[in-house]
């Protein structure tokens, strides 16, 4: 059977063979290795022009912080005048010291301050007012906040147009940062009777914390043990700034007293605000 072969068969089958296999190596090897390199390569042109990118895009980044960081300083210094002007010290350096910043700012501080800027503009007529500030709480850790919202209630007043706009507009000059929501107007001119809500926003210096003050265990006083010690002071010691406006505040404003087991001034005006349920400790200065 292999004498009928010819000889020029033998030489096509051969080259068969090998095409066949050279076909096989190609495929399966030189095939997937040259993939590879490709995409490596394609991937390190990529890589390339993103350095080179990054490389020209550098001096303008560079330009762009030094922008941004004097942006910043600005920003901050427009900032600490308004913190000056406009915000308690209320220093979280030490809860304690912080805590005795914000009852001060709370009992004794904002209220009379509120009231004596609204009367203080006689262009409009005070119908009523309903400022109340929430009691402080006998917890020194709650003063880490770094937003403090007192939603001080609604104020009436009557004046013509012009006058309750300029009223209301006036509390941009107020010395803490006031917000007035809700302006609805009424009446017939020349005169008009204005209603608005009137919020105050007060920010705590929040650079740097001291630690947590545990509760005292074994401390009593006006509210039981497992407090902490002493208490909010009272009320507003000797009246409001300034003796109040003349013949009075219409109704009196509200007067602020002490937490049981706290001590300090008598209340001034209608029902006072009572003092945080549960104070432990003795009693307050």
């Amino acid at each position: 059977m292999l004498q009928r072969i010819k000889w020029f068969q033998v030489v096509i089958i051969g080259v068969v063979l090998t095409i066949l296999v050279g076909a096989g190596i190609f495929i399966g090897l030189i095939k997937p290795m040259k993939d590879r390199l490709d995409a490596a390569n394609s991937k390190y042109d990529s890589q390339t022009q993103t350095r080179d990118k990054a490389k020209s895009d550098l001096p303008v980044a560079k330009k762009d912080l030094e922008k941004a960081k004097v942006e910043v300083a600005e920003a901050q210094s427009r900032w600490a005048v308004y913190d000056r002007r406009l915000m308690p010290v209320i220093d979280l350096t030490n809860r304690f010291t912080g805590t005795k910043q914000l009852w001060n700012e709370q009992l004794r501080v904002l209220g009379p301050k509120i009231l004596k800027f609204l009367y203080d503009d006689r262009s409009v007529k005070v119908v009523s007012e309903k400022i109340a500030i929430a009691a402080p709480s006998g917890d020194p850790n709650a003063v880490v906040r770094k937003l403090f919202i007192y939603p001080m209630g609604a104020i009436t007043v009557q004046g013509t147009f012009d006058q309750v706009l300029k009223h209301t507009e006036r509390w941009n000059n107020f010395d803490r940062l006031a917000m007035v929501s809700g302006l609805t107007l009424s009446g017939n001119s020349p005169t008009l009777t204005g209603t608005y809500n009137l919020t105050v926003f007060e920010i705590t210096h929040f650079d740097k914390v001291g630690p947590e003050i545990p509760r005292a265990g074994n401390v009593t006083g006006g509210g039981g043990g497992g407090g902490y010690p002493g208490g909010p002071p009272g009320g507003f010691p000797g009246g409001f700034p300034g003796g109040g406006p003349p013949g009075g505040f219409p109704g009196g404003p509200p007067g602020m007293v002490g937490p049981p087991g706290g001590g300090g001034g008598p209340a001034i005006g209608g029902p006072g605000l009572g003092g945080p349920a549960g104070m432990a400790g003795p009693s307050g200065p």
